[in-house]
């Protein structure tokens, strides 16, 4: 996980999609406002998984008490573009409130 500023981590993460060693990551939205990115040894090019535990209303990252309210993740160039698959649109993250799709720059919510 790292911790960011939303300004710094939307151009690190336009930087990351054209890095060759380029693998998905999760973008998750802190109640308190605070951003991280959470790179989890599993990830590949075209997924990624978000470690997560489910305290019935809402999630929280293993080891943090701060609960997620919005949930986004990278896709890189020449993939699936900005589109969000199925399975992310069926995911059920209980509390969060805005999922999107980070792709060429910017936000794509779905």
């Amino acid at each position: 996980m790292v911790p960011m500023k939303l300004h710094i981590y939307k151009v690190f993460l336009y930087n990351w999609a054209f890095n060759p060693d380029f693998v998905e990551v999760y973008i998750v939205t802190f109640a308190d406002g605070s951003h991280a990115v959470v790179h989890g040894s599993n990830n590949k090019a075209y997924w990624a998984e978000l470690p997560y535990v489910n305290h019935g209303s809402y999630i929280t990252l293993p080891g943090d008490s701060r609960q997620i309210t919005s949930v986004g993740h990278t896709h890189g160039y020449g993939g699936q573009g900005s589109t969000a698959s199925d399975a992310d649109k069926n995911l059920n993250l209980p509390g969060v409130t805005s999922r999107y799709i980070f792709y060429d720059g910017s936000q794509h919510y779905y």
